[in-house]
Parts: structure tokens; C-alpha cells; sequence
């Protein structure tokens, strides 16, 4: 490596620079003015893989310094290939950045971070930097094949993932000066959350400073230059543009910003022959106690060697204004902004960019790609993009985020316009897809900033309003100007904040007349999904949809109702919502408390020994029966509460919770009214029955019920919109078992066993279908547990013994049961999640949607509403079930001996909770939600034989339940 020569760009006289050739480097320091020549143990050879051309390159050309034959440059990214022999942590092979400075690490300002003023490596004055000639230390440049990189080990950024280097070599390029110097600059400005900045100069620092200023937070970013073709550049990379030719600064800042001034100004500019025009354009508009940057770069001559330079140290001094300048020192941020580049697409240097021709290119695609191929869901992003262009159609996109919503898998689209405002008749036209992007609302909370705190500062209403109205506006524009009879479709994407809303779908033109929105995914009227979008689009042009493209076109249910009334339809949708996300987590815990409360007065008052009277012992036994209907009505009385249109009520939380508690106790008081009143099972029955059949006729008739329901799903969500939930499913599979087991009682005591079975297998029959088939509650692990349970009631009934061998057998008939149904339904036209799961098997993939559920079920352990409860009826209930002779409190050897179907009731309840348990990904969920309804009425019916025992024997109960050997068998 010492000996030849390598292609180089040298200096060939004042102005011109040439590719030629020039010595190759070695490892060593060689003599010039004021330097020694020596061995350069401490440094490394680098061959170039990417290089840049800086604006400080023309001072070099046609300032003083240089030398014909000098190689000029000072930005490289490259591979070492040699390395000093006191080099200890850079090796060979090693993908570097090298910074443009020169620094030793080793002198006070280095150790200070100053390295752009290193005390050094320039004989001259303070800091160094490469190929800018003898003032600058006279250090070979770095626009050639090789360059020696001295000081090694303190100077070079080893990047960590060479191929990811590689990949993004056009990114990782811009470490080496261009970046640092915008963000150096961005700091020096002290540019935060919520800044204005007005940068002066859209070449490559200016908009790399405008990049770091959005990665610091600023909520406006304006560039200003004369350049049509530069601030063209800006605005496609989402920054406000200030065109100079076009009026005074100040006039301009206030007509972006609405005031005439700025918190930070950058003057990316710097001398422009003997005028400092554009740092006093920056003094004029920057507010009193702001600051300004001057990455630009100014002679460093003594005053007068530049007559005429004029800067407007008055305006500075008059209003207090911190000014920062001074060479980047770029080694200091390299870190930091390798980490930005190399994770693009989760930062805020992520705008677009553009790409060949008008398009433009979604930047971080790359890893945006990766992290969605990466989920649990292995999302492929660009599905639409490839799918116009496969048609042979093109896209456009008008406004940044419209490029991610448009572009293909390689993230581009072939389009682009900035605004609305700048798209033309002929750009309508061109294209079949058009994204465009409507952030009215978004950008008033970017421009309310956040507080001290870094939250989000409030929007008033009036702000908010007037987003909402220049929204409309835009909208209104582009309705307007496409051609007629375009397909139109407007979908509100995100959040501004932390609270989650239900936000606008709107479709004109095409399919869509008067009428709510509705799609196939959600079968609700008014309501879509998000991911129904893709589908909607496609259909409209025409397109298949890829099987990675889930969702389902939008289609119009028609209705009777005016305007006003749909949208305020769609916003008690939204209140209903509102109120069930923030009293559900309550309710759970509410729901766990009262059941362990249950629980624990329950064996306290019936492990007594002695009573006052007859009649306080009656009492209470009644009241604790009453208590456990109550509780064992609650579930099914969450949805019922649907039949009540609370959330049109002042406060409608409060409401909800009213109609929830008076339809628990309206059904338990019919429990305990009717005729059957005095039965062990009857009030039971009449719970169960009425649970079974409103969830039931709720999935045969679109699921209203359980939309917005405590125990039902939310929109919100949005995990699910029709058939059964997961709890509602818990609660229907225990009241159907138990519904069938109790109804059979009757023929069983009247010694017709076949007629009892035959009851269990009809009412079985109805509870999978319902349960199972994709039009009703289009449930796939429910069938596999609800299958071996119904099979375990009609053994058990009939006085079979069930064998392991027989339980599995069942097993295997649920799961081909719910496979068959999967392969019906996959050959719909419209498949459900159930259908989908069998083409899942036959390409190969269900093994990732099996393995989703089973991780997601082990992470239900986690669910501490669900698990006390849980345990505390485990705890209450585990003896009295597989031992019941031997229980403190054997209240379930006194129903036992009153009904014959009670224990086949409950341990097939047990295995249905159990085996849903194992199969779904809801996981414990199912086995806690299933107690909730099955111990409350275990308690009554075991109360309820309690009493009627003691009133046969006229002894206290309480005496006779503490001895074993008085239990009726």
C-alpha cells in the first residue's frame, strides 16, 4: 500500500478540480508546511466505498491554500485495509464513517468534545480538517480510492452491521459531515419540542438541518432560499418553503408561521462574497432571547480583509440573542445519528424523498418493512403499490404520509406532490390511485407543542374546530377537482393522543350511495376497519386482493335516516365506546371482588354451628341464595344493558351501570318468583336458559349485544365485530351445559334416561352450531372445547364411565368438526377468520397462527382480574367437586343427592372451561369467566338443598353441616 498511484479528485487551479491521479496513502505523516514528516503508527488505511462533495469544497477552489495535485474531500465512508501497529479498536475490514474533522483525542478541547477545534493536527491554528488545504493542516483529501485516516481508534465510527452499512450506504454517507453539521447547527439553535426555525438555504445543509431540527422536536420548520428547484426539494420533504424572491422574510415567516417571527434561526448560507445577507435576514426574524446557529462558513481573516462584510450586531445585541458558531465538531454526534439512520422509519428524519422522475420514496422503508415482516402477524407492507403496478397503473401521492399509504414494496411511488394545491387537472388524471394526505387536525396539536413536562400541550375547541374545517376544506378541494364519477374514499387513520376514538370512513361516488358504511369484517352498520381499506381500493380498480391484503371491501347498508341522524348515530357509537373503555377495567375487578366476597360469607354463614332462630337461619340461607342468583345473572345482564340506549344518557357510565344492575336483578327476581321457585335447579335453569338463549339469538341476529358490551368487545379494539367473543363464548358454552344438564333432570326422574341424553344431544347440537358455524358466532376453538363437554354430559346421564380414551376421542371430533367447518367456509366467497385458517393448512402457515394463539394464551397468566377470582372459586369450589364427603362445607353433597344431573352439570362445565382454556387466546379468560357464572349458581342450587333438607329433618342446618355422616348420599 505504500507504492503506485490511485484516481483521485485534485485541485487543478483556482476553480477547477480534476480526476487524476495522485500517490497512494501509506502510514505516515509526510512533510509539508509546519509538518514533520513521521511513521503514523496510530492511523489506518481506508478504501472508499462512498464519498461526497461538500459547499466547502468551492471555498477550497477558489480561496487560498491550495495546491495543483492536492486531493480534495473530507467525507468518506469506507473499509479498513490497514491498520497502525498502535491501532487497538479498529481492524481490517471494519465499514468506518470518517468525520471531516482532523482530531487527536488527546488534547483539551478533543477531551472537551471540541474536536472541530482540535489543538493538534494543524500547525497553523485550532482544528483540521481534510483536503482543504495548508490553513486547514494541510491533510490529504479524502475524494480518492484510499485515504489514511490518522488517530485511528478516537477518529473513526465503526458501523456494527457491515451489510447493513452497505445496504444503506447512501444514508450512512451522510454521517460524515452533512448530517452532523445540520444537527450540530439544530443544537447550537437549541432547537426543541415544539420550536419554529427558519433555516436560511436549502442546499444539502440546510435541508439536513431542517431533518435534525424535526428529529429534535420543532414544530414548524421553514426553509428559505431563491432556488425554485431547492425549495421544490424542501417542501417534498414535508418543510414549509420560504421562496425569498417572492417578498421580505418577515412578511413570508408571518405568512407560514402566523407571526413574523421565529424561536431559532440557522444561516446554512454563510458569506456570499463580501454580504452577510442571509445571517441578517436571519437576525431580523428570530424572536428577542432566541438564538441562531451559523454552520455557514465566514472568512477567517482579521477584520478588514473582507471590506464590506457587514453583520448586524445590533439587531443581535438588541435582542438578546445567543449566537452559536464554529466548525462541527461531527466525532461527537456520530453515535447518536447512526443510530437515527440506520433505524429510518422510527425517527423524525423520515420524510420523504424523491426518487426518479416526479415520485418520491417512503424514507426508513427498509426497516419498516422489516419491523411489520417481523410482528406476530408477518405484515407485508406495500400490497397495494404492487398491486397497481402490476395492472400497469401508476400512483400518486400528495403529501408525506400519503407516500406510505401508497407506495409499492420497494416504498415509492411514482408521483408526488406536496399539497393539494399543487396538483393539477393532468395529475388527477394520470394515475387510478391517488393517496392524499389531510393533517389539518394532526398539525394543530403538532403546533400547540408540548408542555414542560414533554406531554402533549391542550387544543383549545376553537383550534381544533378550525383543523377540522380547513380539513373539510381540503377534502372539499379535492372532491372538486377530480375527474367526475371518481371512487372517493376518505378514512381517518390515527389517534392524536393517548385516548383511542372511532374515527370518520366516508365513500362517495362509484358503489357507495346514501347509507352507513358497513364491510363484511365487521357486519355492523356504520362501522369498517382500517385494514378493510386495501380491499376497498382494490375492488374499486378492479385489482384482486392478495391473500397477505386482509380486510374486506366497503359496502352500503341502506338506511331511512337522515344525515344528522347517521352521524349521530356513528358518534353515540363512539360515546358507547368511550364509556366501556374506561369502565371495563373497573368492572373486572368490581366483578373478582364481589364473587370472593360471595365466596367468603357464604362459608362463613354456613359453617356456624348455631343460629338465634329458625327464622334468622332461614333468612340468611335465603338471602345468601338470592345473593348468588343475583351474581349468577350480572353476566348475561351486561348485555342486556344493550337494550338501552344509555350512552344517550348525560353521564352515560353511570347509566350503564344502573341498567346492568337492574336487569341482574330483574332476571333473579323471575328466578325466584316463578312456580319453579321452591326446585334446587329451577332458578338456576331460568338463568342459564335466558343467558344461553340472548347470546344465542344476539350471534343469529348481528351480534348488537355484544358490541360495546362489559363482557362483550369494543370497536375500539376491534378484535372482533360479530359471532362470539371470548367471554360471551365462556358464558354461552357453560349456560347451554348446564341448561341441558338441568332440563334433563325432569325425564331422568321419571326413569326415561334415553329421553334425558336425547335432550343433552339436541341441546349440544344447537349450542355448536350456533357456536361454530361462520354466519352465527363463528368460533373456532369453541367447537373443539364445547364438543368432548356436551359428550361427557350424555355419558355421564347415561350412566357411562368417561376414560381418558373416550375424552380424547371426543377431542379429535371437535377439532375435525371445526376443520370441516373451516373448509366450508374457506370456499366461500367471502371467508371468514375460519376459512382463512384452512388455507392457512394448505399453503403451510397455520403453524405461525397456532403458535400466535399458544404464546398469547400463556400470557394470559398474567391477567390478575381473571386469576383472583379465579383461584378464590377454585379454592372455594375444588373439594366440594372431586371430594365432596370430605368438605368443611359440603353444600354440593346436599344437591348432589337432590339432583341427579348437578355433577355431570359441573365437571362437564369443568372440562369445556378447561379445554377452552388450552386452545384459545383468551386463555384463562375463558376458565374465570366461566366460573363467574357456574359457581354462583352451584351456591344457590346448593343452598336451595340445604334448605330443603332442613326443613325434612326440623334440625338446624348449621348443625347438621358440620358432620359428614349426616350428608343424605
Amino acid at each position: 500500500m505504500t507504492n503506485g498511484s490511485q484516481r483521485a479528485v485534485v485541485y487543478a487551479g483556482p476553480g477547477r478540480a480534476v480526476l487524476g491521479e495522485a500517490p497512494m496513502p501509506a502510514l505516515e505523516v509526510r512533510p509539508g508546511p509546519g509538518v514533520l514528516p513521521r511513521r503514523c503508527d496510530h492511523g489506518v488505511i481506508v478504501r472508499t466505498l462512498a464519498t461526497c462533495v461538500c459547499g466547502s469544497d468551492r471555498h477550497t477552489l477558489h480561496g487560498p491554500g491550495a495546491v495543483p495535485g492536492m486531493v480534495l474531500g473530507h467525507e468518506l465512508t469506507g473499509v479498513v485495509v490497514e491498520a497502525g501497529r498502535d491501532v487497538e479498536r479498529v481492524r481490517p475490514g471494519d465499514v468506518c464513517s470518517v468525520p471531516f474533522n482532523v482530531a487527536c483525542g488527546r488534547c483539551g478541547n478533543c477531551r472537551a468534545g471540541l474536536t472541530g477545534h482540535c489543538l493538534a493536527t494543524n500547525p497553523s491554528r485550532p482544528g483540521a480538517t481534510y483536503g482543504m488545504g495548508e490553513g486547514f493542516g494541510g491533510w490529504a483529501g479524502l475524494q480518492a480510492e484510499y485515504a489514511l485516516v490518522p488517530y485511528a481508534d478516537f477518529n473513526l465510527h465503526v458501523l456494527p452491521d457491515p451489510d447493513q452499512a452497505r445496504e444503506r450506504l447512501l444514508d450512512v454517507a451522510l454521517l460524515g459531515d452533512v448530517l452532523p453539521t445540520g444537527y450540530h447547527a439544530a443544537r447550537g439553535a437549541r432547537v426543541g419540542p415544539g420550536s419554529t426555525v427558519y433555516i436560511a438555504g436549502a442546499g444539502p445543509v440546510g435541508l439536513a438541518c431542517a431533518a435534525a431540527c424535526r428529529l429534535l422536536g420543532a414544530a414548524l420548520v421553514v426553509v428559505g432560499d431563491f432556488n425554485a428547484e431547492r425549495l421544490a426539494h424542501a417542501r417534498a420533504s414535508g418543510f414549509a418553503a420560504a421562496d425569498l424572491s417572492a417578498g421580505g422574510l418577515p412578511d413570508l415567516i408571518a405568512e407560514i408561521a402566523g407571526v413574523p417571527y421565529v424561536d431559532a434561526g440557522i444561516d446554512c448560507v454563510g458569506a456570499s462574497g463580501v454580504r452577510a445577507a442571509a445571517l441578517n435576514d436571519v437576525v431580523a426574524v428570530v424572536r428577542p432571547g432566541g438564538a441562531i446557529a451559523i454552520p455557514g462558513v465566514y472568512p477567517a481573516g482579521p477584520p478588514g480583509e473582507r471590506p464590506g462584510l457587514e453583520v448586524w450586531l445590533g439587531g443581535i445585541w438588541s435582542k438578546a440573542i445567543t449566537v452559536a458558531s464554529g466548525a462541527t465538531p461531527a466525532r461527537r454526534y456520530q453515535d447518536e445519528l447512526a443510530a437515527a439512520v440506520l433505524r429510518g422509519g422510527q425517527h423524525a428524519l423520515a420524510v420523504p424523498a424523491p426518487a426518479a422522475g416526479q415520485g418520491a420514496a417512503a424514507p426508513g422503508w427498509a426497516e419498516i418493512r422489516k419491523d411489520n415482516a417481523g410482528g406476530d402477524y408477518h405484515a407485508q407492507v406495500g400490497l397495494l403499490g404492487d398491486a397497481v403496478h402490476r395492472a400497469g397503473g401508476c400512483t400518486l401521492a400528495v403529501g408525506p404520509g400519503a407516500v406510505f399509504g401508497a407506495a409499492d414494496a420497494a416504498g415509492r411511488v411514482d408521483h408526488y406532490r406536496r399539497s393539494v394545491d399543487a396538483v393539477t387537472a393532468e395529475d388527477w388524471a394520470r394515475c387510478a390511485l391517488a393517496a392524499v394526505d389531510v393533517d389539518d387536525v394532526f398539525r394543530a396539536y403538532v403546533d400547540a407543542g408540548v408542555d414542560a413536562d414533554g406531554e402533549q400541550a391542550p387544543v383549545t375547541v376553537d383550534d381544533r374546530r378550525a383543523a377540522a374545517s380547513a380539513a373539510d376544506r381540503r377534502i372539499a378541494r379535492v372532491v372538486s377537482s377530480v375527474p367526475a364519477g371518481t371512487t372517493i374514499l376518505v378514512a381517518g387513520l390515527s389517534d392524536n393522543g393517548q385516548t383511542p376514538h372511532l374515527r370518520v370512513a366516508a365513500a362517495a361516488n362509484g358503489p357507495f350511495g346514501e347509507g352507513l358504511l358497513t364491510s363484511s369484517a365487521t357486519r355492523q352498520p356504520g362501522m369498517v376497519t382500517l385494514t378493510d381499506a386495501t380491499a376497498t381500493v382494490l375492488k374499486s380498480l378492479g385489482l384482486p386482493q392478495p391473500k397477505q391484503a386482509v380486510g374486506s371491501a366497503w359496502r352500503v347498508q341502506p338506511s331511512r335516516k337522515t344525515t344528522a341522524e347517521r352521524v349521530e348515530t356513528l358518534e353515540n357509537a363512539d360515546v358507547a365506546a368511550q364509556a366501556i373503555r374506561r369502565i371495563q377495567p373497573t368492572f373486572w375487578w368490581v366483578l373478582a371482588g364481589a364473587q370472593l366476597l360471595l365466596y367468603g360469607l357464604a362459608a362463613l354463614a354456613l359453617r356456624r354451628r348455631r343460629w338465634s332462630t329458625r327464622e334468622s337461619r332461614a333468612k340468611i340461607l335465603a338471602g345468601t341464595r338470592i345473593v348468588a342468583l343475583v351474581g349468577g345473572a350480572t353476566p348475561v345482564a351486561t348485555f342486556l344493558a344493550g337494550l338501552l340506549p344509555w350512552w344517550q344518557a348525560t353521564h352515560p357510565a353511570p347509566a350503564l351501570v344502573c341498567a346492568v344492575v337492574g336487569f341482574a336483578g330483574l332476571l333473579a327476581g323471575v328466578a325466584v318468583a316463578g312456580p319453579w321457585r321452591r326446585s334446587v335447579t329451577a332458578p338456576a335453569l331460568v338463568i342459564t336458559g335466558v343467558t344461553a338463549l340472548v347470546l344465542a339469538v344476539d350471534v343469529m341476529t348481528g351480534s348488537s349485544l355484544q358490541l360495546n358490551a362489559l363482557m362483550g368487545y369494543t370497536a375500539l379494539v376491534a378484535g372482533r365485530f360479530y359471532g362470539f367473543g371470548n367471554q360471551a363464548f365462556s358464558l354461552f358454552a357453560v349456560a347451554t351445559i348446564l341448561s341441558a344438564a338441568w332440563l334433563a333432570e325432569y325425564p331422568l326422574r321419571a326413569g326415561r334416561k334415553w329421553l334425558a341424553v336425547g335432550i343433552v344431544a339436541a341441546v349440544g347440537a344447537f349450542a355448536v352450531a350456533v357456536d361454530g358455524l361462520p354466519s352465527w358466532g363463528s368460533d373456532f376453538g369453541g367447537v373443539i372445547a364445547m364438543v368432548p363437554a356436551f359428550a361427557v354430559l350424555g355419558l355421564m346421564i347415561a350412566g357411562k364411565r368417561v376414560s381418558p380414551l373416550r375424552l380424547a376421542l371426543f377431542l379429535a371430533a371437535g377439532a375435525a368438526l371445526v376443520l370441516l367447518i373451516s373448509y366450508l367456509n374457506a370456499r366461500s366467497a367471502n371467508p371468514t377468520h375460519l376459512g382463512r385458517f384452512w388455507q392457512d393448512l394448505a399453503s403451510g402457515d397455520a403453524w405461525d397462527t397456532i403458535a400466535r394463539k399458544f404464546q398469547a394464551m400463556l400470557r394470559s397468566l398474567g391477567y390478575w382480574p381473571f386469576i383472583i377470582p379465579l383461584a378464590g372459586a377454585v379454592g372455594f369450589l375444588f373439594f366440594a367437586l372431586v371430594r365432596p364427603i370430605k368438605a368443611r362445607t359440603p353444600l354440593l353433597d346436599r344437591a348432589y343427592a337432590h339432583s341427579a344431573t348437578m355433577r355431570p352439570a359441573l365437571l362437564s362445565a369443568l372440562t369445556m372451561a378447561a379445554a377452552g382454556t388450552l386452545v384459545n387466546d383468551s386463555g384463562v379468560v375463558i376458565l374465570s369467566v366461566s366460573f363467574s357464572l357456574a359457581t354462583p349458581l352451584m351456591l344457590a342450587a346448593s343452598v336451595r338443598a340445604l334448605e330443603h333438607d332442613h326443613v325434612a329433618a326440623g334440625t338446624p342446618a348449621s348443625e347438621r353441616s358440620e358432620s359428614p355422616s349426616s350428608a343424605p348420599g
